[in-house]
């Protein structure tokens, strides 16, 4: 007997909800992660704009982060690194969304109110130098939102998705004065939409960067659709950017950057981040606490050779000094330090200006510390002088330091006295070492798929690799003929791997230096040469490996993954993402893995090996 329609659409409303049920019984944190936040009610509806949200059908999880998942409170800690269905509902159900945008509302785009979620959603406002204004009245989340916050263990997380409609503060939307439909594939810096490419890269580069202790907002997962559309899902335990703060400062709107000051201390005292010796000078703590993770931050890229976009906007890194957008984030494999990034209507800092960029960040920082206490608004070059621009100075060089005796092979002890003891020979060292860091080649500067650069030659990892090796089977420094060879990259021409009596003077020098430091570490610490040499050679193969993912090979792994990924089981995604954010510890290819898994990282190997000295 047939049944009737209506008794069918009620069986499926039971089915439906029987499967709601289940979700939520299963994985009921998720329910948590529903549009409200702490920043709306900090700062009011002029922090953000605020949007009405609708379910995005037709999306499958791609990928999903267990392990962040498991430390965000999501899943419990035994849960098994597979998306069975009533997970893989909790986070389309939470996750795969798309904002109801101006453009819906003034051509009354149909919607099912079914389909229509309970909460609003904010896309935030902070200073982008892509708007005409430049004082971030228009500016913001262009394509993304904040789905919320969660608080796991005394830790409280943002949550964020890029790719869930065309907002308000697009620079779109302010260039051409009008609202965009949500996949206008005509509107530059307006559509609304991301691919799954970018979501691969980014878990890719962001779990690599993890996995070494760098700062970074982190992919939670990715939901991709039909027409290679994605929704890329990111955390951080706070993803406010300095940018957040700098559009009420340029604005003059004292009480707004207060709240956001406000807000941001509470946030960081709340995770331990941040300690306040006395509220009177809550703001002064605030920016030495920035200034300390900017210090950090900035001699951490230009030691690992990585370029992030730092401007005085503060738009494109947090305020923790982490990673944050990865559109134009790249890893070098030498230095090469006039690289630019071609933003469509204007170009990059340089990878050696970061540092500048990052202190001028603080100044600004500064400035707004001193609005904040005296209520009014001072020129920024009154701070040039500021003792906390001299803290971060510090603060950089000593970092600086530390990173490259790291590098060396040194250990915490060993280069914690050579930083507090022996500073004027560490920056001995150090100037000779970025002498050859920063030989450029004599060509010309040349264009690349995203911007224009120039090569650097010389590899300074393979060198600080090769010495102690040297040190420890012939028990004495390699001359500078073999110095030169092994750091010679292959963007090298003969003539500079010739040895000229320039080079091979700054190189013997290189050496005299890097011999005081081995010889202030073995009298210190009583050690000979070859007991030294053997610790080196285990750190540096860590600290200085052979093997790092560049831009240009990231670009070539997504490229083959993006094509390849209807072949790969869901849960091998995982695997392969885990495995290439490791390059290191690549090989042996860990197993179990299914053929088409194992000729991926085959072929990924192949492109991190060919582009390992690249941008």
């Amino acid at each position: 007997m047939l049944e009737s329609a209506d008794s069918v659409t009620v069986n499926a409303s039971k089915i439906n909800q029987k499967k709601q049920d289940l979700r939520k019984s299963s994985y009921p944190r998720f329910e948590l992660i529903n549009g409200n936040h702490d920043f709306k009610a900090a700062t009011g509806s002029w922090g953000f704009v605020s949007y009405q949200a609708k379910r995005k059908h037709g999306g499958k999880v791609f990928y999903f982060n267990f392990s962040l998942a498991k430390e965000m409170g999501l899943i419990s800690n035994d849960h098994p690194e597979v998306i069975n269905p009533n997970l893989e509902d909790s986070i389309l159900s939470t996750f795969a969304i798309q904002i109801i945008n101006e453009y819906d509302i003034a051509h009354k785009t149909p919607i099912p109110k079914k389909d229509i979620l309970p909460n609003t959603y904010m896309a935030t406002r902070y200073l982008q130098l892509q708007h005409p204004s430049k004082s971030g009245k228009t500016s913001g989340d262009g394509r993304s939102i904040w789905n919320g916050q969660i608080s796991f263990k005394g830790v409280k997380w943002d949550i964020t998705s890029c790719g869930t409609g065309a907002t308000a503060l697009s620079p779109a939307c302010a260039i051409e004065n009008k609202f965009f439909k949500t996949g206008d594939p005509y509107a530059s810096y307006g559509c609304g939409t991301a691919h799954i490419s970018e979501g691969i890269s980014t878990a890719i580069m962001s779990r690599n960067f993890y996995q070494k202790g760098i700062e970074t907002e982190r992919t939670l997962a990715i939901i991709e659709f039909s027409n290679g559309q994605s929704i890329n899902v990111r955390a951080g335990k706070n993803l406010l950017r300095p940018s957040h703060f700098f559009h009420h400062l340029k604005q003059c709107k004292y009480e707004r950057l207060k709240k956001t000051a406000d807000y941001f201390i509470d946030r960081e005292c709340f995770n331990q981040n941040m300690t306040l010796k006395s509220s009177k000078k809550k703001y002064e703590s605030m920016v030495y606490a920035i200034a300390n993770n900017f210090a950090k931050a900035a001699a951490r890229f230009e030691s690992d050779y990585i370029f992030v976009w730092i401007d005085w906007d503060g738009d494109n890194i947090l305020c923790n000094g982490g990673i944050i957008d990865y559109g134009s984030v790249r890893q070098f494999g030498l230095y090469h330090h006039e690289y630019r990034f071609d933003d469509d209507q204007r170009w990059s800092t340089k990878i050696k200006e970061q540092k500048n960029k990052a202190r001028e960040t603080i100044k600004t920082f500064i400035q707004a510390k001193d609005y904040l206490e005296t209520s009014l608004k001072k020129p920024r070059h009154r701070f040039n002088n500021h003792k906390i621009l001299k803290y971060f100075d510090n603060q950089f060089e000593q970092k600086s330091h530390r990173l490259l005796l790291k590098k060396m092979g040194l250990n915490k002890k060993e280069v914690d006295f050579l930083v507090t003891k022996n500073r004027s020979t560490v920056r001995k060292f150090k100037k000779i070492y970025q002498f050859f860091e920063k030989k450029e080649s004599s060509k010309k500067h040349y264009k690349v798929g995203d911007g224009v650069t120039k090569d650097a030659i010389y590899c300074m990892r393979d060198l600080l690799r090769e010495i102690p090796k040297s040190m420890h089977q012939n028990q004495t420094l390699p001359d500078a003929s073999q110095c030169l060879e092994w750091m010679s990259s292959t963007y090298a021409s003969q003539q500079d791997k010739t040895l000229t009596n320039l080079k091979k003077k700054k190189l013997n020098y290189f050496l005299f230096q890097y011999s005081n430091l081995i010889n202030l570490v073995c009298k210190n610490f009583n050690l000979s040469t070859k007991k030294l040499s053997v610790s080196m050679m285990l750190r540096t193969s860590v600290e200085s490996p052979e093997r790092i993912i560049t831009g240009e090979s990231i670009i070539r792994i997504t490229d083959y993954i993006t094509h390849k990924r209807k072949s790969i089981a869901q849960e091998e995604i995982l695997k392969l993402i885990k495995t290439l954010s490791i390059p290191e510890k690549i090989e042996p290819i860990p197993s179990p893995l299914k053929k088409t898994t194992k000729k991926i990282i085959l072929k990924s190997i192949q492109f991190i090996d060919e582009f390992k000295e690249s941008i």
